[in-house]
């Protein structure tokens, strides 16, 4: 009877000590569960806050961007305005010889003043621009200050032969150039169409991200 108890004592101390095993192993796994779980938590959420990130810093670069497309669109157009009112003329024109030309040149002049600011502003987003978007958007950009480059070159000619030429049928068209003298205007055109195609260029990109 007593050899019975005693074995019996030795199976239920086996049995304690593989429950306390077991226990062990289960807190063990619980641990290693939550720890998992807890990382798994952690590497969503970083996912989905580089996500919104990085969707954030394409809205807010696109914003800027496009911002200063649509100012330089609008000053190129300021400066080409085919009217002239009398507060941008220049006054005392009884007293200053070949008024014509110093009028057209100073109106000219103060017109390109916010131009070149808005054409800085835009130049300087160029970099963050090929960072986010690539070299596409970038050649599209270069395309636009071409159109600016051949603007300045008709600008320089048309001053140069400002009354000093009798091909008037040549300075005419460079007049033509230099102020937008109807809707069918090249300049305008060529600059819509890039315009255009940029805003759809940064559209699909939004849209992915």
């Amino acid at each position: 009877m007593r050899y019975y108890n005693d074995f019996t004592y030795c199976i239920n101390f086996i049995l304690l000590i593989v429950m306390i095993c077991y226990l062990s192993i289960i807190k063990d796994v619980v641990l290693i569960l939550t720890a998992l779980a807890t990382a798994t938590v952690a590497i969503i959420g970083i996912t989905k806050w580089k996500s919104e990130f990085k969707g954030k810093t394409y809205f807010e670069v696109s914003y800027k961007f496009l911002k200063s497309v649509y100012k330089l669109r609008d000053n190129f157009s300021a400066l080409r305005a085919n009217f002239i009112s009398v507060n941008e003329m220049l006054t005392n024109n009884d007293e200053i010889k070949n008024y014509d030309y110093e009028n057209t040149r100073f109106v000219i002049n103060n017109r390109l003043k916010p131009f070149n600011e808005a054409y800085n502003e835009f130049n300087s987003i160029l970099p963050e621009i090929e960072a986010l978007f690539g070299k596409e958007l970038k050649e599209k950009c270069l395309q636009i200050k071409h159109v600016f480059f051949l603007y300045q070159d008709n600008l320089n000619s048309y001053m140069q032969l400002y009354g000093n030429t009798n091909n008037m049928e040549h300075f005419a068209e460079l007049a033509k150039g230099v102020f937008m003298q109807s809707k069918e205007d090249k300049y305008k055109t060529d600059l819509d169409k890039l315009i255009s195609s940029i805003e759809t260029e940064i559209s699909k990109h939004i849209k992915m991200k």
